[in-house]
């Protein structure tokens, strides 16, 4: 389901609008001087959206970055990360 509000609506409702997109599964549009300038929308359709333009996920990107920091605390204080590493750094923010 998709709504409209404008900005200063959407300001004075924002927590209950985050809880409709987050758990109502509702997509809200935001105007400003009745032209849509943003929209808000529950990170199920985020993730959709960015696998369909053929990106890593927000979710999968903070994945391998918890997974790449564990590898380097591992090691201890001032380690470098191997070139497999940085590659894979360079992959995530690439897309």
């Amino acid at each position: 389901m998709k709504r409209e509000l404008s900005v200063a609506d959407a300001k004075a409702r924002f927590s209950s609008i985050i809880n409709s997109v987050a758990y109502g599964g509702e997509r809200i549009v935001v105007l400003s001087h009745g032209k849509p300038k943003a929209a808000l929308i529950g990170i199920e359709d985020l993730d959709r959206l960015e696998r369909a333009a053929g990106n890593k996920t927000g979710h999968e990107i903070i994945k391998t970055a918890a997974r790449l920091r564990k590898r380097i605390s591992s090691r201890g204080k001032n380690i470098v990360p191997s070139e497999a590493e940085l590659d894979e750094i360079r992959t995530n923010r690439a897309g």
